[in-house]
């Protein structure tokens, strides 16, 4: 199965053009073209692994993006794209909201973006895994505490 990756921008060709790279390397990808859209698709399907967002958007921008799909969905990871002169932006929206990555536009290649979508979806993969891992260790563990305390002496 192929990880879901929502791409957002509001410049229709750099998003086709990364749209269409990401699906050349086996990813299910749909498009968005403002933070409202984006929100709708999240809603609307089945969980993304990954959104890759521009920051800045008619509509609703990428930091209003962020913050409400990390709300509602939380296990997704999100890379920001950013220009160049606002990279500080990048940086916080990384510190404050989570973001995993971010990439400057335009790309310096478009390997940059499969391989940071690569990144980040093994390490929403690897979250997930320990997640199930620990809630079967509670679950065991609990379990063994029953056991113990029904033992006679």
């Amino acid at each position: 199965m192929s990880e879901r990756v929502l791409v957002v921008d509001d410049e229709q060709g750099f998003c086709d053009l990364m749209a269409t790279h990401l699906l050349r390397h086996g990813y299910e990808v749909e498009s968005a073209f403002n933070g409202q859209e984006a929100l709708e698709k999240l809603e609307a399907q089945e969980p993304f692994a990954v959104i890759v967002t521009d920051l800045t958007m008619p509509v609703m921008g990428g930091l209003e993006l962020i913050r409400e799909a990390r709300k509602r969905f939380p296990q997704m990871e999100v890379i920001v794209l950013t220009a160049n002169d606002s990279i500080e932006m990048a940086i916080a929206t990384m510190r404050e909201y989570g973001a995993y990555d971010y990439l400057t536009k335009p790309l310096p290649t478009n390997s940059d973006l499969s391989m940071a979508v690569g990144r980040a979806a093994v390490y929403r993969r690897l979250r997930l895994e320990r997640e199930l891992l620990q809630t079967q260790l509670i679950t065991q563990a609990k379990r063994l505490q029953a056991l113990i305390a029904n033992t006679g002496d």
